[in-house]
């Protein structure tokens, strides 16, 4: 007996057993009959009891996609059904997805967290991330996906996902990763080699933003970063909003890739090399807002927040410093003292802004005292500085 219910303002039905000849006519009556019931509801065909599907269950599929207008997913297709649907075009015709695969994470390690997703080490050559809530995440799960496999194509060196899979925390996505340490890791592990992996990843990150892409092709992060200035408008005090979006608005044109969140805990070394994870954030740039994510993480969190670098990564104020200082001389070539504090006022003000709006639209800032201190920080940030660009013309 097919089932059907509503929920998240969706009619779910319940296909069930076989759709071929013999039980098709009921099935279709069942469906017809509860869609009317439900009119203007998008529906989602739940496929994970469907053992088969015939010519005449597709034909089912085929009078309810030509009269509805609503949108119609079919999801939890084995590969059976799925593979039926893909040869017959009718995965072009709706929203058709797999039945995913589940994974246990009893005994698996935790090797990153994030402020939406926790990685876990399922085995020696692969983990998996595990995104915070319900089926609402396998949209992004995808998305990342593809950035991670286009990233992999323009030269980037990351871990290539193979499988989107179902646990008991949420939904998830599985990455090789073949005996690999963050950076993170193996600084707080043994912090007098933070002198040479800063070496290691200004090198990484020179070949990576030697790398460029066509105008459109990826997010600029000029217009990422006005669209945080947006958000968090309303705790910055005029003078500063204009003169931060002035700062922003000036930067010329730059197509040269930037992952965009390369903080240590993201940086990964396999085998002697370097590799990047957590693509979701590529765009293109100048890399000043490279660094803001590396301020945000290892300067501006714990500057304060005291202890927040131990928390989250666990290192200390001091380790978490360097981490940031000699990525930057690193990257820079050993400018000098004077050369460095230019280059680090740059950096405050897109790091502030993007911290600034991390507190806002993460809900981080409970007591009402992180984000006024943050704004005044961002305001004296903006007057010591008159240009963002810290590439220096090619």
């Amino acid at each position: 007996m097919m089932k059907s219910y509503v929920s998240s303002d969706q009619l779910v039905i319940c296909l069930e057993g076989r759709l071929d000849s013999e039980h098709s006519a009921d099935a279709g009556d069942f469906i017809r009959q509860t869609v009317q019931e439900h009119p203007g509801l998008p529906v989602c065909l739940d496929a994970d009891s469907l053992e088969y599907i015939s010519s005449s269950g597709l034909r089912i599929l085929l009078g309810l996609r030509q009269k509805l207008t609503v949108p119609i997913v079919l999801k939890n297709a084995s590969p059976e059904v799925y593979h039926t649907l893909e040869l017959t075009g009718f995965t072009s015709l709706m929203d058709v997805r797999r039945k995913l695969r589940e994974v246990s994470l009893e005994g698996c390690r935790i090797i990153g967290i994030g402020a939406f997703r926790t990685v876990y080490r399922l085995d020696g050559d692969t983990v998996v991330k595990v995104f915070r809530g319900g089926e609402e995440t396998l949209p992004r799960i995808a998305a990342e996906q593809e950035q991670a496999r286009d990233a992999f194509l323009r030269g980037v060196p990351t871990a290539i996902p193979f499988d989107t899979v179902k646990t008991c925390e949420g939904y998830g996505a599985i990455f090789e990763l073949v005996d690999a340490q963050s950076l993170g890791d193996l600084a707080a592990a043994d912090p007098d080699s933070i002198p040479e992996l800063a070496r290691q990843y200004a090198d990484f990150l020179h070949s990576i933003h030697a790398l460029t892409a066509g105008p459109g092709e990826l997010p600029d992060a000029r217009e990422r970063f006005l669209d945080f200035l947006t958000c968090v408008s309303p705790a910055l005090d005029e003078k500063t909003q204009e003169k931060a979006r002035a700062l922003l608005r000036a930067m010329p044109e730059d197509l040269h890739l930037l992952h965009g969140d390369a903080h240590w805990k993201n940086v990964m070394a396999s085998k002697g090399t370097l590799m990047v994870i957590d693509m979701d954030t590529l765009c293109v740039g100048d890399p000043v807002f490279e660094f803001a994510g590396l301020y945000m993480t290892y300067a501006a969190f714990e500057e304060d927040d005291p202890g927040n670098t131990m928390l989250f990564h666990g290192i200390d104020a001091e380790t978490a410093r360097s981490i940031f200082y000699s990525a930057l001389k690193n990257y820079l070539g050993d400018p000098g003292e004077d050369a460095l504090r230019a280059a680090e006022d740059r950096i405050r003000v897109p790091g502030l802004l993007i911290y600034l709006y991390n507190l806002i639209s993460l809900g981080l800032d409970k007591e009402n005292k992180r984000i006024p201190r943050a704004a005044e920080r961002m305001k004296a940030a903006v007057c010591m500085t008159d240009s963002l660009v810290l590439r220096e013309a090619d």
